[in-house]
């Protein structure tokens, strides 16, 4: 009865497990399975939330490179992030990369992010989309990304991302580029 439940319990949490190619950047996202919106205080969190970057008072600057998952070198994606804070607030930029010469998606990303109050922080990024693909073609979409960080006590966070709302898409096509609504508390 106990194996029963467990298989059920298996099966049922298996259809909400992502599984992507294209993974988040750093160490600290990785290890939490990517599950680091809540969590994000570093360089990279320009790329999961943004609000992240206003919790710090250190420049700091992140690589990151994957040659190839699952080992499939065609799979390859790479990310350097950058966060600079100034007594206006956290300007961060980054770039990534994805794929191999027949498929190559690349994003360059500008960040601002800043203190509300005592326990809440925002933040809001712009991304330059470029996607090329041999025989088809090239193309580029900007986005925009929403993001804030709420301190309900010292060791309780709750925070929020929205990806794409301006809901770019690549071509003629809509919705090509998701938009991607993400909560967590950590």
């Amino acid at each position: 009865m106990i194996r029963r439940n467990f298989s059920v319990l298996f099966l049922f949490l298996l259809c909400f497990v992502e599984i992507s190619a294209q993974q988040n950047p750093g160490a600290k996202s990785i290890s939490l399975a990517n599950a680091d919106i809540a969590s994000s205080s570093d360089a990279f969190s320009l790329f999961t939330n943004p609000s992240g970057l206003a919790q710090m008072n250190w420049i700091e600057g992140g690589v990151f490179y994957s040659p190839s998952p699952f080992g499939v070198k065609e799979l390859s994606n790479a990310f350097f992030a950058a966060s600079i804070p100034t007594k206006y607030g956290s300007f961060g930029f980054g770039v990534t990369t994805y794929g191999f010469e027949l498929y190559k998606e690349n994003k360059f990303v500008l960040a601002y992010a800043n203190r509300y109050a005592k326990n809440f922080f925002y933040g809001v990024s712009l991304s330059l989309n470029h996607l090329s693909i041999k025989n088809y073609g090239v193309d580029n979409a900007f986005t925009f990304a929403l993001g804030a960080l709420y301190y309900i006590s010292s060791n309780l966070r709750f925070a929020f991302a929205a990806e794409n709302l301006n809901k770019a898409s690549w071509g003629k096509e809509k919705n090509q580029i998701p938009t991607a609504y993400l909560s967590g508390v950590s």
